[in-house]
């Protein structure tokens, strides 16, 4: 759904923020997607329509998460070129998070 809308994507980061917290606080299993989205602002309906459940809202939580550390990592060791950060952390989310379609590295 990203690039669709600017509300959608505001939307979905406010559901991976407000998740992000809640996961932290409780725990997976004690979490819940009422919780979540009354973290958020947003209608419970919203984690189904753009993760399909709580299990891909926790994933991409986690994909959020390491993308987040390795742009720091690639910032404070001098990765100033934005196109070939971005290329190189999600090649990196590629390998360690695969999908049902076999994904390609980026070049």
């Amino acid at each position: 759904m990203t690039g669709a809308h600017p509300s959608l994507d505001v939307t979905r980061e406010k559901l991976i923020e407000a998740a992000g917290e809640v996961f932290a606080e409780v725990g997976f299993h004690n979490a819940t997607v009422r919780e979540i989205c009354a973290l958020a602002g947003t209608n419970i309906a919203a984690v189904n329509y753009y993760f399909g459940e709580k299990l891909g809202l926790y994933s991409e939580v986690l994909k959020s998460s390491i993308l987040a550390q390795q742009a720091d990592e690639l910032v404070s060791n001098g990765f100033s070129d934005r196109c070939s950060m971005y290329c190189s952390i999600t090649n990196t989310v590629h390998l360690i998070w695969p999908t049902k379609s076999t994904r390609k590295p980026l070049r």
